[in-house]
């Protein structure tokens, strides 16, 4: 069955709308959203914390996921405008012609928003490699960064270029989801159309599957920087589990592209089954950021904790001993003095905060700035 945005006329009879008691979609994931957002807030501002205040290493990479939250949180309220003003929960049949115009509006602008968060952090991803590259791996290596962050930017250029011509005029992207102005203003055998569009979904399946290889590339670029440090094979498989973390972002990717191709290429009704369209492609951008955040958030937890001290050994006790005295009351001064460790030792992820320190100390001044930007 073809599918995508302009349903045939004997598609669009069989439709019985339900404007009264429509079905629709459980809204409960909303408050899934806004948890997300709060993680996402939360994990940022023990980032900024870290860099800014622990360890006064603060860099371009966290002014840009700094500035990524206006587009996330963006993101955000535009679907929840999507699912509770413009009929995105319901199916479309039981949407007004009206209701279909404003979510295609607001379609666009989540795909932004979206497009402008997931570069933003794929590039900070990129300068946050590049800071501890700096002296320590090849110039090829940072020119390969380079060129990473280069694709990351015409990406974003081009994907905007394509999506504010691809129909002309500009409004009836948003206007030929009224089906009665679509059928009045296509083109007829005698009469030429008064609206041109490009192929929506190629170009949106275009624009992911480029993504998606662009969030395996944010992952994959790192391994050369690890193997390259003088740590041990258990640092290493640490470092490459906290980043690896991003692969999750990638599948999110590809589930988003899934259903992307089912949208355009398997069914109609767009408003209902773009679901879960949506559902990942908020659950990637906001992971994204977190996962960016990860080695912040390790320099954090180690600092935070750094003057706890836990008991290694001791006398074992009984709970019947502890619940009613008896015989370990009776031993408490002759009770033996626990030995105290520092919780926690020093962290994989600290191995690159600490090779920034070092080379701070051993380059000249003009150079030592170039690590912190």
């Amino acid at each position: 069955m073809p599918g995508g945005l302009h349903a045939p006329i004997s598609v669009l009879q069989t439709w019985r709308p339900n404007y009264v008691d429509p079905e629709m979609r459980d809204m409960m994931f909303l408050c899934f959203i806004a948890a997300l957002l709060a993680s996402s807030y939360f994990v940022v501002a023990l980032r900024l914390w870290a860099r800014f205040k622990l360890t006064n290493n603060a860099g371009l990479d966290d002014l840009l996921i700094l500035f990524n939250l206006f587009p996330l949180t963006g993101l955000s309220v535009a679907m929840y405008l999507a699912f509770t003003r413009f009929g995105m929960n319901k199916h479309v049949w039981d949407s007004t012609p009206d209701a279909l115009v404003g979510a295609r509006k607001i379609s666009m602008i989540t795909e932004i928003l979206y497009m402008w968060s997931t570069c933003m952090t794929k590039i900070s991803i990129l300068l946050f490699y590049r800071r501890f590259a700096i002296g320590t791996i090849s110039n090829r290596f940072i020119y390969t960064i380079y060129a990473a962050i280069g694709f990351v930017i015409a990406y974003l250029i081009t994907f905007h270029l394509t999506l504010f011509l691809h129909c002309r005029p500009f409004e009836s992207y948003w206007k030929q989801a009224d089906f009665r102005w679509y059928f009045k203003h296509k083109g007829t055998a005698t009469r030429k159309a008064d609206f041109v569009c490009s192929s929506e979904g190629e170009e949106l399946i275009a624009s992911s599957v480029i993504s998606i290889l662009q969030d395996f590339l944010a992952v994959g670029i790192p391994m050369f920087l690890f193997w390259k440090l003088r740590v041990s094979w258990k640092q290493r498989m640490a470092l490459v589990g906290v980043f690896g973390i991003g692969v999750f972002v990638g599948i999110c990717g590809i589930l988003r592209l899934i259903f992307i191709i089912k949208i355009y290429f398997r069914t109609y009704d767009m408003t209902w089954e773009s679901y879960w369209a949506w559902i990942w492609l908020v659950v990637e951008a906001n992971f994204a950021v977190i996962c960016a955040s990860a080695p912040a958030l390790k320099t954090f937890f180690k600092h935070t904790f750094e003057g706890i001290t836990l008991p290694t050994s001791g006398h074992k006790r009984s709970y019947s001993d502890i619940e009613g005295g008896g015989p370990w009351l009776e031993k408490t001064l002759s009770y033996p003095t626990p030995s105290y460790t520092k919780f926690p030792s020093i962290t994989s992820v600290e191995v690159l905060e600490q090779s920034v320190a070092n080379k701070a100390k051993r380059l000249p001044k003009k150079n030592w700035q170039r690590l912190s930007f």
